[in-house]
């Protein structure tokens, strides 16, 4: 009997303990959301900024005098919600992308082409630096007034001093054209060294004086997409009346073709700024993707 009453009380004090120890763990865990949210609010300023020929525009600020960021991410987005500025964990470039269309708008350049481990809004002088840990990678230049670091709705960051007005601007996005650039038309052709920029110029399609059809990115570097027709002999593109986009010899034998023959509704090749080669309808939207 006195066995039953001993295991009896062991597994009461046990139980009790278990729920001590939940209840502070609800408890630290409510402490820990309510701190996260108040250092969201206070990231969260919204502020409205004046100059650089512009006035009354709304900013979010994302970085004050004298911070610094170590972690990769989302560093915030604009008041409107349509840019976020990102700490890039694949190269350590600052980057700023549209959420809704998914892609990039503006990258930082590559400064000495490290890969930066740091962002620093230096209280020593007002500069805005990239580090990659004590080495500097790329500054924006600024020195003196400066306050804190904002991203506006119309996608620019800047540097505004303590009364708002903008001392200098970071970075500029590129302008977003959704109807891309028309490289071809049913019909038309283009011989070897011809190229197209999409309408915000960072990719630039290239038909080679190899024979291969290349798309280069003028920001990252790199080609994200080809034909890979090079060195076959290739020397025309031609986006053909029955709808086929092909490479040829000057025998007219095929070294690449996009097999649409007969999708009545292609009406031209395009480059997008987000990097998309298609084959578009009249109205520029997507019949067949190449990249």
């Amino acid at each position: 009997m006195k066995t039953n009453s001993f295991i009896y009380l062991m597994a009461l004090f046990i139980a009790i303990s278990l729920f001590s120890s939940c209840e502070q763990n609800d408890l630290d865990n409510a402490l820990v959301e309510k701190i996260e949210h108040t250092q969201n609010e206070h990231l969260s300023e919204d502020i409205i900024v004046s100059g650089d020929g512009y006035r009354g525009v709304s900013g979010r600020v994302i970085f004050r005098l004298g911070e610094n960021r170590t972690t990769y991410g989302s560093l915030g987005t604009s008041p409107n919600d349509t840019y976020r500025l990102v700490f890039d964990s694949n190269d350590g470039r600052l980057k700023i992308i549209v959420d809704a269309l998914n892609y990039v708008v503006y990258t930082s350049p590559r400064g000495t082409g490290q890969k930066a481990t740091k962002i620093e809004f230096q209280a020593s002088d007002g500069n805005f630096v990239l580090y990659r840990y004590s080495s500097p990678v790329w500054a924006a230049g600024v020195t003196g007034q400066a306050d804190r670091v904002a991203l506006l709705d119309d996608g620019r960051l800047v540097i505004v001093n303590s009364s708002n007005n903008i001392r200098r601007t970071i970075a500029t996005p590129f302008p977003i054209n959704n109807g891309g650039t028309i490289a071809l038309r049913v019909g038309q052709s283009a011989g070897r060294n011809t190229d197209w920029r999409s309408p915000n110029g960072r990719y630039r399609l290239v038909f080679q004086g190899d024979g291969n059809l290349v798309l280069y990115d003028t920001v990252n570097g790199g080609a994200p997409w080809a034909t890979g027709t090079h060195n076959q002999g290739g020397v025309t593109l031609r986006l053909r009346n029955d709808r086929d986009l092909v490479i040829t010899r000057s025998n007219g034998q095929r070294v690449y073709e996009s097999r649409t023959r007969n999708q009545n509704n292609i009406h031209s090749l395009r480059v997008f700024d987000n990097g998309a080669v298609t084959l578009a309808n009249s109205d520029g939207n997507t019949v067949k993707s190449l990249r």
